[in-house]
């Protein structure tokens, strides 16, 4: 860069420039008029700083007044500073909404407000007026305006206006800068609860709005050594907003690497492997970084229990060091013949095991996960006999294609209900239907087959049938006449109605429906026979209604099957065409 060149420019902008506001922050700028908008200028700033979506306040000499920019175009770098074109907010916007908890507050900024044709994401409504105007709003304040919606209500210049439209707010986010589109559209009548002399707008639900905070946090200690599987707990901790200190709050911890070390909720480091990590702490939007260094620990372990194991006793089998103090290491766990017992409630330090009525011995296996060191211990399994049965509840069930059913059994040891008992269920065809290890038969295709369940050496069996699900026809009401089907009949006109399948394909199989008309939720106090004069059928599935010339309102259009399958439409009678 010249900086001869840049001296003389810093020069003119000095004398000739203007103080401007942005985000907080005075800065000198040259301000140019547009030559074919009155509303528009053109701010020349140094580089680095201008942002789409940027408002920028400055005195106004020519008028003598205070006046807020809004940067509505992208940022034009040139050689010696940046370029962009503000167009002024000629519009307050203000809402009433719970701001930082506190009901009923009135939220306003300013707003650059025109009737130019922007692509916005419209809802669905019905249109009553071509008055439509766009409202764009900055990035930086889209915290206060992050939960308007489509409906929601606005005054402007003393007059209604509903948000019929917005543009997609996430481009706006993952770029940090530009503006918010909403599309506005003129209410036809003024609402009785709004608040014209503030100019604020009456709404069903109010928004909640967050005023944006300067936090900070301070960690005396940032490095740690731990010893592995031991724990340390992350204290000294300071946190601000706005620059006073925060009491108790509330804090999000995240290990960069859980094989190494992990960190509860509350601070508590916990080592789980040798090597380095580190522990991000984070209070709302800054975070600081614990690193973590995790160095061995020896310790002696112990695999711990009974040595023989009964019939269908459960025996637990757990790891303890030198102090009996159960490990806080990682294992698992393996027996060498699972014909004589069982594994079951696996944790990571211990387990149980349940005997299966063979007399022998067998090797119960405990490996370390992180250093895979193991420990052993002999059990010897003991034999007695037993008497067994299982009984199915019932002998045959049928089940529609995609449904389920719950077998239900019982069974017996020496004559005794047995409480819980662990039954396994096989089937015969699983392309016909399949069984879990609950007795929950799920249905896969048409056809039989057997369901087999067993507890020791009793077994019992069901026979299944799958068969289809009946078909169940659906329809729905449309506008005999035109392409575009619609909800509403013109006051004083006739409109004709008729029924068809679902699918919008005409009814062929004879069907013949009755037709009522029943009262409408939206207006309870209007019955259908003040909104419609006349129904005239015109068929098996078709009738032409005439709607009364003076009352609007809502009503349900009812088309029964003589097998009672009933199809309903909302309809209104409405004034106008």
């Amino acid at each position: 860069m010249n900086d001869g060149v840049q001296n003389t420019y810093n020069n003119f902008k000095k004398k000739y420039g203007d103080d401007v506001i942005i985000n907080g922050v005075t800065y000198r700028a040259v301000i140019q008029d547009s030559t074919t908008d009155n509303f528009i200028k053109t701010i020349q700033l140094s580089r680095g700083i201008l942002k789409f979506g940027d408002y920028v306040i400055f005195h106004d000499k020519s008028r003598n007044i205070d006046e807020t920019y809004l940067i509505t175009a992208k940022v034009a770098p040139k050689v010696y500073y940046d370029e962009a074109e503000l167009s002024l907010c000629n519009a307050v916007i203000k809402f009433r909404a719970t701001l930082d908890d506190v009901e009923g507050s009135i939220v306003s900024f300013p707003t650059y407000i025109n009737q130019s044709v922007i692509s916005v994401v419209e809802t669905d409504h019905l249109s009553y007026s071509d008055s439509n105007v766009f409202c764009c709003i900055g990035y930086s304040l889209l915290w206060k305006i992050i939960d308007i919606h489509p409906s929601f209500r606005l005054i402007i210049n003393g007059w209604g206006w509903t948000v019929d439209g917005i543009d997609n707010i996430t481009h706006v986010i993952n770029k940090q800068q530009g503006t918010i589109t909403y599309k506005l559209k003129a209410e036809l009548t003024q609402s009785g609860n709004d608040d014209l002399i503030n100019e604020v707008a009456h709404n069903e639900v109010n928004p909640i709005v967050t005023t944006p905070h300067d936090y900070t946090m301070t960690i005396t200690e940032l490095n740690k050594n731990i010893e592995n599987t031991r724990t340390s707990q992350i204290s000294n901790i300071v946190c601000t907003q706005d620059g006073v200190i925060v009491e108790q709050p509330k804090l999000n911890y995240l290990s960069s690497d859980t094989n190494i070390a992990t960190c509860d909720g509350y601070g508590l480091i916990t080592a789980i492997g040798v090597g380095s990590a580190s522990i991000t702490v984070t209070y709302k939007n800054v975070s600081t970084v614990i690193a973590l260094n995790i160095i061995e620990y020896v310790e002696v372990y112990t695999l711990d229990g009974v040595s023989s194991v009964n019939d269908r006793t459960s025996q637990n089998y757990k790891m303890i060091d030198e102090s009996r103090i159960i490990s806080t290491r990682e294992y698992t766990f393996a027996i060498d013949d699972n014909t004589l017992a069982t594994i079951e409630n696996v944790n990571t330090n211990n387990v149980d095991i349940i005997g299966k009525n063979i007399e022998g011995t067998m090797i119960l296996t405990a490996t370390d996960t992180l250093n895979g060191l193991t420990y052993t211990k002999s059990i010897n399994t003991i034999f007695n006999a037993h008497a067994y049965t299982i009984d199915i509840s019932e002998t045959t069930a049928s089940i529609q294609v995609g449904n389920t059913h719950q077998l239900s059994v019982v069974c017996t040891d020496d004559g005794d209900t047995v409480t819980s008992p662990i039954v396994t269920y096989s089937s015969d065809n699983t392309a016909i239907s399949t069984c879990d290890a609950n007795g929950l038969v799920t249905s896969v295709s048409e056809g039989s087959n057997n369901i087999t369940c067993t507890y020791e050496n009793a077994t019992d069996s069901i026979a299944i049938t799958i068969i289809p699900v009946p078909v169940v026809k659906t329809y729905k009401i449309v506008a005999s006449v035109g392409t575009i089907d619609r909800e509403y009949i013109s006051h004083g006109s006739k409109s004709d109605f008729h029924v068809v399948n679902s699918d919008g394909t005409a009814i062929t199989t004879g069907e013949v429906f009755t037709f009522t008309l029943t009262q409408s939720i939206r207006n309870p106090s209007i019955t259908p026979e003040t909104l419609i004069t006349l129904v005239t059928i015109m068929g098996s599935t078709r009738l032409i209604m005439t709607a009364n010339s003076s009352i609007a309102g809502w009503f349900n259009l009812v088309a029964t099957t003589g097998d009672n399958n009933v199809t309903t439409k909302e309809m209104r009678v409405k004034i106008g065409f």
